[in-house]
């Protein structure tokens, strides 16, 4: 039983209130054993039955909450309402319990599932306000400050994780990423550390890669520049606009440096076609440029005005393959699946030896000709010859060799890639597409739901959407029942 609810119980038998406290024990040691159990639904129920009496509502309101925000926790579909729930009963239960610590942590918690960042970062400030000693507050303050964009904050949090836990790889990936804000040579230590964790290490290699460019930049609007592309490259989208705006109030006419604030804006969830058209009106042979504005036409469901655009990228690059596949993808989103099938060729052999292009070809092969499953799966493994290694072919292989019937290979391809590089949303959703295939129901619920959170969150924005995959994934998991 919980200690709390033993001295609420304890404290209305001395005050001579006229219960059962026997019972009462029984209800509360009896909910407090089935949340523990994971049965919240169960304990809900147990908690009610205790809040009948007057003597055991304390503790009820206290066990409700935190039966509420456990059945939110584990609620896929409707988890917004059944956070709203957890808040109003973690509320419920201020009345009889003030703003403890306890409280603060719950109501924390919901307002984090309902997405109100701001508020369950205040509720996380206060309990630690209140309670400094407490060193497990900082892994809430960390993350909440992260999401709120105090970036101060939230790097001096990450300090103290890393200091408490020098193995603590994520805290090391989060301190290093934010003391590029400001101290260089902090930043390269945590970072790497973090690259140690093949969680952090594709994004701590892109970030130190920036770092040694650095020491070459001396103008400070293009090494802001630089840093910008490389927290874009991290996936680090708000912090990329951090070092775009800086680099443009010390060069206004810097070309690039607003077309990839556009880019970070886009991604950030906001309109970032002013920008990029700024950039097209200050460089308009910018091949860079168009590119990127193709890209947000594309985002924005338009394939018909990104074409256009990634045609004057070609044009204004025709050698890089790149821009071939950009414009494939454009007529792909338009439903012209022989341009586009041409025009991922052209890419694949302007470089014939780059990976690359490669798993593009295959992905388009294997998603959008059903018929054309073997040749997919022939272009994949193409890719794979080339590099063997690299996780994204990897992953293509196995999705190939699962759409043609070779579950077996595809798993321990798909395992391999998810090893290479687990922050990957593709991999854990084509292993989850796997494991229901056989039946394999955890399993494939545990790859959905990861797919889900890789493909849905982004630090520092306010508005992150789901991405294709974790908008597939959830499709699953709503099919599934979870």
């Amino acid at each position: 039983m919980a200690w709390w609810g033993k001295l609420l119980l304890a404290g209305a038998v001395a005050l001579g209130l006229n219960a059962a406290p026997a019972g009462l024990l029984d209800i509360l040691d009896a909910g407090d054993q089935a949340l523990t159990g994971g049965q919240p639904a169960r304990a809900l129920g147990l908690y009610e039955q205790l809040s009948t009496h007057a003597e055991g509502k304390p503790a009820a309101t206290l066990g409700t909450a935190r039966a509420q925000l456990a059945l939110a926790q584990q609620d896929t579909v409707g988890a917004i309402s059944a956070y709203g729930l957890a808040r109003d009963a973690w509320l419920a239960a201020v009345p009889y319990h003030g703003f403890d610590a306890s409280i603060r942590r719950g109501l924390a918690e919901a307002f984090l599932g309902l997405g109100e960042t701001l508020a369950a970062a205040e509720q996380w400030g206060a309990a630690f306000a209140a309670n400094p000693a407490d060193p497990s507050l900082w892994y809430q303050l960390a993350p909440a400050h992260l999401e709120r964009g105090d970036w101060e904050a939230a790097r001096h949090a990450y300090d103290a994780i890393a200091a408490a836990e020098p193995d603590n790889t994520e805290a090391r990936y989060w301190a290093g990423t934010l003391h590029l804000l400001t101290d260089a040579i902090q930043a390269q230590g945590h970072l790497l550390h973090a690259r140690t964790d093949p969680f952090y290490t594709r994004r701590s290699d892109r970030l130190l890669a920036a770092l040694s460019d650095l020491q070459n930049i001396t103008h400070p609007s293009h090494a802001a520049g630089r840093l910008g592309i490389a927290f874009l490259e991290a996936g680090e989208p708000a912090l990329a606009e951090i070092q775009f705006r800086l680099a443009l109030e010390q060069e206004p006419d810097y070309a690039d440096a607003w077309a990839y604030l556009g880019l970070a804006e886009n991604q950030l969830g906001k309109d970032g076609r002013m920008a990029i058209a700024r950039a097209i009106e200050l460089e308009p042979d910018s091949s860079l440029a168009h590119s990127i504005m193709g890209h947000h036409w594309l985002g924005h469901g338009r394939p018909h005005l990104a074409r256009p655009e990634f045609m004057a990228a070609w044009q204004l690059n025709s050698t890089n393959p790149a821009h071939m596949a950009d414009v494939a993808s454009a007529y792909q989103a338009e439903g012209d699946f022989a341009s586009a099938e041409a025009w991922y060729q052209a890419a694949v052999r302007q470089d014939p030896d780059d990976a690359t292009f490669w798993i593009l070809l295959a992905r388009f092969l294997l998603d959008a000709f059903s018929g054309e499953l073997n040749d997919g799966l022939l272009v994949a493994q193409k890719a794979v010859a080339l590099e063997p290694e690299d996780p994204a072919a990897l992953d293509t292989l196995g999705w190939a060799q699962f759409l043609n019937g070779r579950p077996r290979l595809a798993e321990t391809n798909l395992i391999a890639a998810r090893q290479r590089d687990p922050s990957s949303p593709a991999t854990h959703y084509h292993l989850g597409r796997l494991y229901l295939a056989q039946y394999a129901w955890q399993e494939a619920v545990e790859s959905f739901e990861h797919a889900v959170a890789l493909d849905s969150i982004c630090r520092g924005c306010h508005r992150s959407r789901p991405g294709s995959y974790a908008q597939l994934a959830q499709g699953a998991l709503e099919e599934m029942g979870h």
